[in-house]
């Protein structure tokens, strides 16, 4: 999963505007889409 690299890389580069904001909620979301597939796989 590159989910989780790319919200550290919002962290590392930093929050300065709006679209980074943005990027982090896109990341926050692909990573608990592919979470609940996962969960939904196995179960």
């Amino acid at each position: 999963m590159t989910s989780p690299c790319w919200i550290s890389s919002v962290f590392v580069y930093g929050i300065a505007s709006t679209g980074d904001l943005l990027q982090l909620c896109a990341a926050s979301a692909w990573l608990t889409a592919n979470i609940a597939a996962l969960v939904n796989a196995k179960g």
